[in-house]
């Protein structure tokens, strides 16, 4: 009965839990430090992701996120920086399962139509024609269906997502153009809220006021000396965050205005150089409970009464998880057909040329190989059957 109760006590704080992994945390792509992307997982098991940079795919992977777990893309605003994964998840997801369900991107518009996310994502999907069709010579399903949420970026306070008890809203954000975001996501009664770039803004003060964990991105102002480090003029250093970005004494007013239960900032550097120098200047408007989204990896755990921040720890040369599928809902596993043979897009010349696998393989040994899929109908594997197989 004891341990019964115990066991129930735990069951509800995970149900009411929110986790947030920073999967990447700089604005350039570096070991270590990949472009800004922030993971937030509930305990209902939704699951999103707020902007998706540079070499963030990897600790999604490492992470042990199947491709087709990948959805549900949040974009605060288009530069390359906070997109660049996008098109790998999207490829890779619908090859790696992701046969019956859209891949689900949301984002603010601009300030003219070319300038908003359903333009970029279509451009995206027209110039991945040459991998789309190659890849679909395997099962593909829906994979490749691009379901584009863009909302209007000046709406502030607007839904841009409600289903299961969950809300995200936005606001503008102040980043060199129209068309840059921030969220605000809550459910269960807890609230995360992600500025996405942009300079300090009065609308995160109104639209992030009582949540639990605030995460906004930082700049340090040692132009001089980060000249020295990355390469970039103190004179383009300063107008890039005069124009676009918020400093570390900004970074400090917005948590001292909002009170937090938790400050994060990301989007920034991580180097022994300029830490402290970003903490100081943090410090001198925010004394309550802070720690740096970075380097990547860093993982927040929030329940009610509790926040705490670990370390993730990820495998160095990780392999990539299998796919996982709801079959109960459909007795089964259904495998959609493909929709190219290899002749069909291919010269058969070049097929030709191919040299034959008993030149390579040892004697004796001939692999039973598929060189089309075997099917034009889709095939269904019980659930029984795949839990035996499991077993």
């Amino acid at each position: 009965m004891y341990n019964g109760l115990i066991e129930k006590v735990a069951f509800v704080r995970l149900i009411l839990e929110i986790r947030v992994t920073f999967m990447g945390s700089s604005p350039v792509p570096r070991p270590g430090q990949m472009g800004t992307s922030v993971y937030v997982e509930l305990g209902n098991g939704k699951n999103f992701i707020f902007d998706m940079g540079p070499g963030s795919i990897a600790n999604y992977l490492s992470a042990g996120i199947p491709f087709n777990q990948i959805n549900d893309i949040f974009i605060t605003h288009l530069h390359w920086d906070h997109v660049a994964s996008v098109p790998y998840a999207y490829m890779f997801g619908g090859w790696a399962g992701r046969w019956h369900e859209s891949f689900r991107v949301h984002g603010p518009s601009g300030r003219t139509e070319k300038h908003g996310i359903a333009y970029m994502m279509d451009r995206m999907d027209e110039m991945l024609t040459w991998h789309k069709d190659s890849f679909d010579i395997f099962p593909i399903g829906e994979g490749w269906n691009l379901d584009v949420n863009e909302f209007d970026f000046a709406d502030d306070g607007g839904v841009v997502y409600e289903n299961d008890g969950v809300k995200i809203i936005h606001w503008r954000q102040s980043h060199t153009q129209d068309g840059a975001s921030a969220y605000r996501l809550d459910w269960n009664g807890m609230c995360v809220a992600f500025t996405g770039d942009g300079r300090p803004n009065s609308l995160t003060l109104k639209y992030a006021k009582g949540c639990d964990l605030v995460i906004t991105e930082v700049q340090v102002e040692l132009m001089a000396i980060s000249a020295g480090v990355n390469g970039v003029s103190p004179m383009i250093g300063r107008m890039t965050v005069d124009t676009s970005h918020n400093p570390g004494y900004a970074a400090g007013y917005l948590f001292n205005e909002i009170k937090p239960r938790l400050g994060m900032t990301t989007h920034m550097s991580y180097d022994a150089y300029s830490n402290p120098e970003l903490l100081a200047q943090i410090r001198e408007k925010w004394k309550g409970p802070f720690h740096f989204g970075a380097p990547d990896m860093i993982v927040v755990n929030m329940t009610p009464d509790k926040v705490w921040v670990r370390d993730g720890v990820i495998a160095e040369y990780s392999n990539v998880a299998a796919p996982k599928f709801d079959v109960q809902s459909q007795g089964g596993l259904i495998i959609p057909p493909a929709k190219y043979n290899r002749s069909d897009i291919q010269q058969e010349s070049i097929r030709d040329a191919e040299i034959s696998p008993k030149k390579y393989y040892p004697k004796g040994y001939a692999p039973e190989r598929i060189d089309e899929w075997p099917t034009k109908k889709p095939l269904f594997i019980p659930a029984e059957a795949m839990n035996k197989s499991e077993d």
